[in-house]
């Protein structure tokens, strides 16, 4: 019985059809989708390609959209996993790194993570990020051992640089 509201803006170049991420449109959107959900999430295409830290411009629209009653951020675009973030008890993933791509010419555009977020009732309980490593020509597979140890100890080292 819980609803759920995913919202998702880009904000990588305009694109036709496409929800742009435009600050008075995001906090007018999630404030009408908390009216209608118990969860709201939202999602971004954003930031710059192959950094390992968000851009302010990420970190201020993930900031408004929570501040705008948001409870899950989930970003994507940079090609690299990036920090996660706890602003106002709510959870900010600002890139997953790859899932299925041909970037074949760099260790880091290989490797991305599964987030795996578990609600109870209206909170956000639990979250689980599950390696993956990029191999054949586009075929994700989960890590097991140390490179899964790794890619999480490297996650937690780039989220503690955010503060």
């Amino acid at each position: 019985d819980v609803k759920f509201a995913f919202l998702g803006y880009n904000d990588v170049g305009k694109e036709p059809l496409v929800s742009q991420a435009e600050e008075q449109s995001i906090l007018k959107e999630i404030s009408q989708a908390r009216k209608e959900a118990d969860i709201v999430i939202v999602a971004f295409h954003w930031g710059a390609e192959y950094t390992s830290q968000p851009s302010q411009r990420q970190k201020d629209l993930a900031h408004l959209s929570i501040d705008s009653g948001a409870d899950l951020i989930i970003g994507n675009h940079p090609h690299r996993i990036q920090p996660v973030e706890i602003y106002h008890e709510k959870m900010i993933t600002y890139a997953h790194g790859n899932f299925v791509f041909d970037q074949f010419w760099s260790q880091k555009t290989l490797e991305g993570v599964v987030g795996k977020y578990t609600f109870y009732k209206d909170k956000l309980i639990d979250v689980e990020f599950l390696p993956i490593k990029i191999d054949n020509f586009g075929q994700p597979s989960f890590l097991q051992g140390s490179k899964k140890t790794e890619i999480i100890n490297n996650m937690f080292q780039e989220s503690l640089k955010l503060h």
